[in-house]
């Protein structure tokens, strides 16, 4: 009843919703999200899923893109890198095998181990001024951390 009743508001005012929704898109921009989860079964998968963490943990890229890598999170050691001022700060949100990584666009990545599934999960979100953007950028995120990952043995 809501959707009809905005439907109606904004035709007597000249306007369809996708008027409208094109006007939030240019106020605030386009977003996308993605999920990823790479499955590796069996003791090997969990070894290899464990391996992934270290070698992440310790050689991510720094530059993702046309973006820089500004921030990330280590939850498992519970603290937060600034990359542009190199200010290290705790990180009062609680330990987990959780690393997040924040670029200077906007964007942001996250690498984990399923607590319940034999899997490593990779979250992506992007945002842009543009429509294209968002997939271009998640394209490219997802190419180069998931290349990392793959590498590792």
């Amino acid at each position: 009843m809501l959707l009809c009743e905005a439907a109606a508001y904004y035709k007597s005012i000249g306007k369809s919703l996708i008027d409208v929704l094109n006007e939030i898109y240019k106020e605030f921009g386009y977003y996308r999200e993605k999920q990823i989860s790479l499955v590796l079964e069996g003791i090997e998968g969990q070894e290899r899923i464990s391996r992934m963490m270290k070698v992440y943990r310790n050689e991510f890229p720094k530059v993702i893109g046309e973006s820089k890598l500004a921030s990330y999170t280590d939850l498992d050691e519970g603290k937060d890198y600034d990359l542009f001022t190199g200010k290290e700060t705790e990180n009062i949100i609680g330990k987990s095998n959780v690393l997040k990584f924040m670029l200077e666009d906007g964007s942001w990545y996250a690498v984990r181990p399923s607590g319940t599934e034999p899997k490593i999960k990779i979250y992506i979100y992007t945002k842009s001024n543009t429509l294209e953007k968002p997939e271009e950028k998640i394209k490219v995120i997802e190419e180069i951390v998931m290349g990392k990952l793959n590498s590792v043995e």
